[in-house]
């Protein structure tokens, strides 16, 4: 009899157990879970949710100080219009340009969601023919601008993780596969852009900034250009061309013997050179911009709320490809 009831009650606390202890697959979701996003020719595509509707396709863009809607979707959405008139000087030019924001009452991402969060009326039209997918926002730095960031590129996934979630990769012998440099990060004043100090050009300490809305791998402005004493040779650098949501810009394509980032060496690195220094670029005070086509070769993690970056080599082999990759 004694044993009867014991097997009941061992039973009932099985029977518990299973109730309250949901399968992995049955849990709900994480606002910190991986979120995967599509690499469509260097730029961060994520399905996002607005006002119950969706998907839509943003871009994940660290250089955005608020985020971005299309015009004609935010108009389909019935959200409101508010202008803006403010002075610009653009190419030396005043002129007055009238910039129109909205205020977006819930905006999803994975399970990562914000609610009354404000942004920039654009057209992306232009953006969406370029991607060849139709682009429909862009992810800016006051939805995150609290969290800590993760990407993957190489499983090619985005983690938006509350800063006690969060733990520091520590090197060790067990982990000896992955290399983990952690980088303070900088920002001027009022401006959002990450900036690292960390980043040498054939020996030249250059100001870099983190930039995932960036397709290319280091761009070069004409501060670090000159400090590093570089001449774009004809029959070295090649004359090209960028396009930007600010327009058509000329730059020169070319190599330089070393880029080092903090313990992070390459040879013969692809940088692209800018002609003309954008007047953000000039006030936040950075020489240079690292885009998806340099991070892509890590797990970046931008951990905005303690004012770091951590960049982890996956593989020991991930060096070689890189230095293969810029040599090809």
């Amino acid at each position: 009899m004694h044993r009867g009831k014991k097997r009941q009650r061992l039973s009932l606390s099985l029977i518990l157990l299973f109730i309250i202890t949901p399968h992995p697959n049955l849990r709900g979701a994480s606002a910190s879970d991986p979120i995967p996003f599509d690499f469509v020719r260097n730029q961060i595509v994520l399905k996002v949710h607005v006002r119950a509707s969706g998907p839509y396709h943003f871009i994940l863009d660290t250089g955005s100080a608020l985020s971005v809607l299309d015009y004609q979707l935010a108009r389909r959405l019935g959200l409101p219009v508010y202008r803006t008139i403010f002075k610009a000087n653009t190419v030396g030019e005043n002129k007055d340009i009238i910039i129109k924001r909205t205020f977006i009452p819930h905006l999803k991402v994975g399970a990562c969601a914000s609610w009354k969060l404000w942004a920039y009326l654009v057209s992306l039209r232009e953006l969406s023919r370029k991607l060849d997918m139709e682009i429909h926002g862009i992810i800016g730095y006051n939805f995150f601008k609290d969290k800590v960031v993760q990407i993957n590129y190489l499983d090619q996934t985005v983690r938006f993780m509350d800063p006690s979630e969060y733990q520091l990769p520590v090197n060790s012998e067990s982990s000896a596969q992955y290399q983990t440099i952690t980088i303070p990060m900088f920002f001027a004043k009022n401006h959002v852009m990450p900036i690292i100090h960390n980043v040498r050009i054939n020996g030249t300490a250059i100001r870099a900034s983190i930039d995932t809305g960036s397709s290319l791998s280091l761009v070069l402005f004409p501060p670090a250009i000159k400090k590093a004493g570089i001449k774009p040779d004809p029959n070295r650098w090649t004359f090209d061309h960028i396009h930007g949501l600010a327009g058509k810009a000329p730059v020169y394509r070319g190599l330089i013997e070393q880029l080092r980032i903090d313990e992070i060496t390459l040879e013969n690195a692809e940088v692209i050179l800018a002609a003309n220094w954008g007047q953000h670029a000039k006030i936040e005070k950075r020489d240079a911009s690292i885009g998806n086509d340099l991070l892509k070769f890590f797990i970046v993690t931008l951990d905005y709320p303690r004012k770091r970056l951590i960049l982890t080599q996956p593989l020991l082999e991930t060096l070689d490809y890189m230095n293969a990759y810029f040599e090809h």
